[in-house]
């Protein structure tokens, strides 16, 4: 009796070890718990905000159980994270997790004023812009801290619909103004709070924390007028003293203006 019932499993067994196995890897599958995170991180990552990978990466921490579907999870953070195009989560078992970010290329923070119809009512808006010349609106106000990436002033009020195809189609600068941005911060040891910008006249001014204006022409190169600057601390600290402006967009010179 014991024999064939001894046969009998040793002929089963295979089906049972299966069965086991398989209730085994698909709770796993199912119930996918995270131990290890690796996010794709490549030159166009730079782009990307540090605060959203490490916002993304402290809630993927936070999560005891990742769904079986990441679908929903991928949205939400494109829905949180303006300047994302995509974000890809991929369950590479047993326990790690992959996450692919996709940024929209270069953000910028902007806002803009303009009178309504019958010039009562000064109305603000703020939204993204990036390098694809995609506009991006949202509700809520800009923040003053250091996740503020940048922030561009347009001076001359317009009607809705014009402004916006103004702001767009000047796009490509964004690039260069965060660049020169930040080189001239590192000039001056000083915080830009203020980037104002003037279409018409192609001219930005830069304004750091002690109300100094620097003044720069668009359509030359941003770095060389900077870097006039640059030798001329080297030789002369001008920064020490009161300043109400420093011109640089004349060629091989340094204008600047004494605070009255």
């Amino acid at each position: 009796m014991y024999q064939g019932f001894i046969k009998f499993f040793l002929s089963k067994i295979w089906i049972i070890l299966s069965v086991i196995c398989g209730i085994f890897f698909g709770w796993g599958y199912l119930t996918f718990q995270v131990k290890n995170i690796s996010i794709e991180r490549d030159e166009s990552t730079i782009n990307v905000r540090s605060g959203s990978l490490l916002q993304i990466l402290e809630y993927v921490k936070n999560v005891s159980i990742i769904p079986l579907k990441t679908d929903s999870l991928e949205d939400h953070f494109v829905r949180t994270f303006k300047e994302l195009e995509s974000v890809t989560i991929e369950k590479q078992y047993p326990q790690t997790l992959y996450i692919k970010v996709k940024p929209l290329g270069i953000v910028a923070e902007w806002i803009y004023e303009y009178e309504d119809k019958n010039k009562k009512k000064l109305i603000k808006k703020s939204g993204y812009l990036n390098k694809n010349n995609l506009l991006l609106e949202h509700n809520t106000s800009i923040q003053t801290g250091e996740n503020k990436l940048l922030v561009i002033y347009d001076k001359q009020p317009r009607e809705k619909e014009i402004h916006y195809y103004d702001i767009i189609k000047d796009g490509d600068y964004i690039p260069d103004i965060l660049a020169a941005k930040k080189q001239l911060e590192k000039i001056i040891e000083r915080k830009i709070v203020t980037v104002d910008y003037y279409r018409d006249a192609q001219e930005i001014y830069f304004i750091d924390e002690k109300g100094v204006v620097y003044w720069l022409y668009l359509e030359d190169d941003l770095f060389n007028q900077i870097e006039k600057l640059e030798y001329m601390l080297s030789e002369k600290n001008i920064l020490k003293w009161r300043l109400d402006y420093i011109d640089l967009r004349i060629n091989g010179k340094v204008i600047y203006k004494f605070d009255e």
